[in-house]
C-alpha cells in the first residue's frame, strides 16, 4: 500500500502592513512621541519660541528638546493646555499597533484620537477654567478646549456640557481601544471577587 502523503501547509506570508516602510514609519512616529515626553516634561513657559507662538529673543533655551521642543510645547499647551499629554500616549499606541501590523479601520481610529484630545480639553475646560474669575495665562484646555467647552456650556451650562464630554471621551476610548466597558467591569469584578475570597479564606485558617 502507498503511504499516505501529508499534505504540507505552506507557510504565511507576512502582511503588507508589516513591511519594511511599515516597521521604519512606527519607529519615526514613537520617536517622535518620546520627543514630545520630553518637550513637554521640559516645558517652561519663559522660553523663548519662534514666531507665531511667541518672540524669538536668542537667549537659551532650557527645554532638553531644545529650540523644536520649545516650540512643540508651546504649541500643544496653547491648542489643548493640560491635554496635551494625551497626544504623544496616542503617537505611541499608534506607532506600537503600525510597529506589529495590526490593520485597523483607519478612518475610526483618526476620528477616535481626535475626538478624544478635543474631548479631554473641554473637560478640562469645563472642570479648571469654566467659572474662574479672570482668564488665566494658560488654559487647561487650551484653545481647543476653551472653544469646545464654551460650546457644550453655552448648550448645556457648564455640568450639562461636562456630562457630554465625558460621554464623548468614553466614546473616544472605545473607538480607540477597541476594548468593551462591560467586560472590563466583569474582569474587574471578577478578580476583585476572587481577591476577596483569598483573604477571607486566609482569615479563617
Amino acid at each position: 500500500m502507498r503511504a499516505r502523503r501529508r499534505s504540507v501547509s505552506p507557510r504565511r506570508s507576512p502582511p503588507a502592513t508589516r513591511g519594511f516602510w511599515s516597521e521604519a514609519l512606527a519607529i519615526v512616529v514613537m520617536a517622535f512621541a518620546v520627543l514630545l515626553v520630553l518637550s513637554l516634561a521640559s516645558y517652561r513657559a519663559d522660553d523663548p519660541v519662534p514666531w507665531p507662538l511667541g518672540r524669538w529673543s536668542g537667549e537659551p533655551v532650557r527645554n532638553v528638546a531644545g529650540i523644536v521642543g520649545a516650540f512643540l510645547a508651546e504649541l500643544l499647551h496653547q491648542l489643548l493646555g493640560h491635554a496635551a499629554w494625551t497626544a504623544p500616549i496616542l503617537l505611541l499606541l499608534a506607532g506600537w499597533r503600525s510597529f506589529w501590523g495590526r490593520r485597523e479601520r483607519t478612518l475610526a481610529h483618526v476620528a477616535g484620537y481626535a475626538l478624544m484630545l478635543g474631548s479631554a480639553a473641554a473637560c478640562l475646560h469645563l472642570l479648571m477654567d469654566a467659572g474662574t474669575p479672570g482668564t488665566p495665562a494658560v488654559r487647561a484646555g487650551g484653545w481647543i478646549g476653551s472653544l469646545s467647552g464654551r460650546l457644550l456650556s453655552g448648550l448645556l451650562n457648564r455640568w450639562g456640557g461636562l456630562v457630554v464630554a465625558l460621554a464623548l471621551l468614553g466614546t473616544s476610548l472605545l473607538l480607540v481601544t477597541r476594548a468593551s466597558f462591560v467586560d472590563a467591569l466583569r474582569t474587574l469584578s471578577a478578580r476583585v471577587t476572587a481577591l476577596g475570597r483569598g483573604v477571607w479564606l486566609l482569615i479563617l485558617r
